[in-house]
């Protein structure tokens, strides 16, 4: 036995216009009017028009459980990310007199975010700049590069021009809220972590 199907009026179903109500003269909005707004309209809402009925609903009841699943997917990453390290940290890089260039020491003021090490000095750019990019691990070893532009001839090594770029790694440890750690290569330098 073959059902008539069940007659809509204005494109909506007998039940869901008797569930409407006043509700639906009430309301002006894209929802009711039987236009899509265009993806962006609406601050990132995409609601389906009422003409969808029960398959609409379906696929509401879909998009909400997965913003729920991804909320809760991107919670968990953002508090494993963070890192025992994190927060943040006075640097201080100290060269002995080496190639001919005088000592020196600068102070960085850094940050470490989950294990993200990163920290700058100076308009960059321009000589003087330095900044420190690297990672921490959980149990505290770090990798850092260090980068910068000589501001002065004679705190070089080999003496070169200002203005000249140059970079080396960091290697060390942060150990609670102290660490320590030293260049890689070239002329010796220290480095000193105290967490603010």
């Amino acid at each position: 036995m073959q059902r008539d199907p069940i007659p809509k009026i204005n494109g909506i179903g007998p039940r869901l216009k008797h569930k409407l109500g006043r509700g639906q003269r009430a309301c002006r909005g894209p929802l009711l009017s039987g236009s899509r707004p265009e993806l962006g309209d609406t601050n990132g809402y995409h609601p389906h028009t009422v003409d969808e009925g029960i398959g609409a609903n379906m696929r509401s009841l879909i998009w909400f459980m997965t913003v729920l699943a991804v909320v809760a997917i991107c919670g968990d990453a953002l508090a494993q990310s963070a890192g025992p390290f994190d927060g943040k940290w006075t640097t201080v890089v100290s060269c002995a007199a080496a190639q001919g260039a005088e000592s020196f020491t600068i102070l960085v003021d850094a940050d470490v975010s989950g294990g993200v090490f990163t920290g700058e000095k100076g308009e960059k750019g321009k000589p003087g700049w330095y900044s420190l990019n690297g990672i921490v691990q959980s149990d505290g070893v770090l990798e850092i590069f260090a980068r910068g532009i000589v501001p002065s001839s004679r705190l070089a090594a080999g003496n070169v021009p200002v203005g000249t770029a140059y970079g080396y790694p960091i290697t060390g440890r942060l150990e609670n809220s102290k660490g320590t750690g030293a260049r890689k290569g070239g002329r010796p330098c220290s480095v000193a972590f105290t967490k603010q």
